[in-house]
């Protein structure tokens, strides 16, 4: 995981104090980036109150509050954003707008923003929904944190997982964890692949029951799930791989678009 986080590092690597570099307070790695000592001008997102010392954004009783110079300089509610995107896409719309605030657009421009915005292409992306059935595209998941919080915003749904894909030397012990926690066994449908590999020797250590269902295609795992599930009882099926995907499809958008097509065929 170290080598991962060497290699994001190479994005701030030659900036200078010019440039503006917005990292993720409430992240573990954050830490470590910060110790490579960037020379850009630093900010933080997180889903509590920064330290005064630090300038960003942050999220608290459904506001963002934009905060510079150890003092909160505004704040909007969002609310509705939060309940529909979840956490994960919150974060990502954090990112979004302290950045465009940085580089010149008000609070109000980014409020109204809010309500304009269109769902992110493969990132828990909505792409079926119908009275009781709603499918989820996550295929841009290609780490097992991604799924993680595709997991968290879904956690309370009757839910079923496709998950797995190709190892990209990532951990799979909290995930493994998460599925053990909110996934009845017969609700997680495996994809076959070198990352599923790691995946299911971690479930095994969480004494997560065998009757989970392995496959050898994205189709095959698609089939399974709907063989599954009650047309009469509200589901989620989320399609959230957490590994790349480089053994059966060209990358990660290629294998959106196939997922796409395969709904497509069964429902359209």
């Amino acid at each position: 995981m170290k080598q991962y986080a060497k290699t994001k590092a190479r994005i701030f690597k030659n900036q200078d104090k010019n440039d503006y570099l917005i990292l993720n307070y409430d992240n573990q790695w954050t830490k470590y980036f910060l110790s490579l000592k960037p020379k850009s001008k630093i900010y933080f997102i997180s889903h509590q109150p920064l330290p005064l010392n630090k300038n960003g954004i942050f999220f608290k009783n459904n506001k963002l509050y934009f905060q510079e110079n150890k003092k909160i300089i505004g704040d909007f509610s969002i609310k509705d954003f939060f309940e529909k995107q979840g956490r994960h896409n919150l974060e990502n719309f954090m990112f979004a707008a302290l950045a465009g605030n940085i580089f010149g657009l008000s609070l109000k421009q980014i409020e109204k923003g809010v309500e304009m915005l269109p769902q992110i292409k493969f990132r828990q992306e909505i792409v079926y929904r119908n009275k009781n059935l709603m499918i989820i595209n996550d295929s841009a998941a290609t780490s097992p944190e991604a799924t993680q919080a595709a997991l968290e915003r879904f956690k309370k749904e009757n839910l079923y997982l496709i998950t797995g894909g190709t190892d990209k030397n990532l951990k799979f012990n909290n995930l493994a964890k998460k599925i053990n926690q909110y996934l009845p066994t017969k609700h997680l449908i495996l994809l076959e692949g070198s990352a599923t590999e790691k995946l299911i020797k971690e479930l095994k250590k969480e004494n997560y029951s065998k009757k989970y269902f392995l496959l050898n295609s994205l189709e095959g795992c698609l089939k399974q799930t709907l063989s599954l599930i009650s047309r009469h009882k509200k589901t989620v099926i989320l399609f959230s791989p957490a590994s790349a995907s480089f053994e059966k499809f060209q990358n990660e958008f290629d294998r959106g678009e196939k997922f796409n097509q395969l709904i497509i065929k069964y429902f359209f």
